[in-house]
């Protein structure tokens, strides 16, 4: 728990002290290159860009991958804890420790793997795009499915039922993707009708806008309370409340 709050704590620091300087490098150089030397936005002869540029790798690389690794240390400590409070024996608390670790680990290669499926052909079009990307998360979550089976036989083979928890963690986080691509991609209908709202005036771009955004908020509700309840309930959280914890939070990793 200490090491999850050291992580959240960098992650803050670097989020946020990032922001600042990126807005304030971006603002800067818009204020001195822009206005008063009327010269364009990013342009080399403007010394202030190099800062502007240094502070979009601060906040968009370094503040997101800190953030991103406080996220995954959180889940994996968290979920290692309810893990430890689910099972009596020390044997068993052990390898409830080292599950969410191992599944970590085993999730990081396999989308390495999941990489190496994404081709394309030059001058694809976005829905070829989309299909390519789509191939290479589902090879992944194929592949982790399957190892995680063989991770949770080999480690807690008497609470099998940990690996539904798994699939469901999985085939949530799948589906909500599925579902974000279908409301922002421009290859379906939600965003087809928000650009033909376009013909009446933007009044009627904002209003369906905001239709279809609350709309797309629908699925990932449903989609991760059942996750929820089928995670708890699958390796017997009913009848054992910390080992439903411990499913949640393995769903969640």
């Amino acid at each position: 728990l200490c090491s999850a709050f050291g992580a959240s704590s960098q992650a803050l620091f670097a989020r946020v002290g990032g922001g600042i300087f990126t807005k304030a490098a971006d603002v800067g150089a818009d204020l001195v290159g822009k206005v008063e030397a009327g010269i364009p936005e990013d342009d080399p002869r403007n010394p202030a860009t190099i800062a502007d540029n240094v502070g979009d790798n601060v906040g968009d690389v370094a503040g997101m991958g800190a953030d991103l690794y406080e996220s995954y240390a959180g889940s994996i400590l968290a979920t290692a804890t309810l893990g430890v409070a689910a099972v009596g024996s020390v044997d068993g608390q052990l390898t409830a420790v080292v599950l969410p670790m191992a599944l970590a680990g085993v999730g990081i290669m396999v989308s390495i793997l999941g990489c190496f499926a994404v081709r394309t052909r030059e001058e694809a079009s976005q829905r070829q795009l989309l299909k390519a990307l789509g191939r290479g998360v589902n090879l992944s979550s194929l592949l982790i499915l399957v190892l995680s089976a063989g991770l949770v036989y080999l480690l807690m083979p008497e609470h099998f039922g940990l690996w539904g928890s798994i699939a469901a963690g999985l085939i949530a986080g799948v589906l909500i993707g599925k579902s974000s691509e279908f409301y922002t991609s421009s290859e379906y209908r939600p965003t087809k009708f928000v650009s033909n709202q376009s013909n009446t005036g933007p009044a009627t771009v904002i209003i369906a806008g905001l239709s279809v955004g609350m709309g797309s908020t629908a699925v990932p509700v449903l989609v991760v309370g059942g996750a929820t309840l089928l995670a708890f309930g699958l390796p017997g959280g009913f009848d054992n409340a910390a080992l439903g914890l411990y499913g949640i939070g393995l769903a969640a990793v």
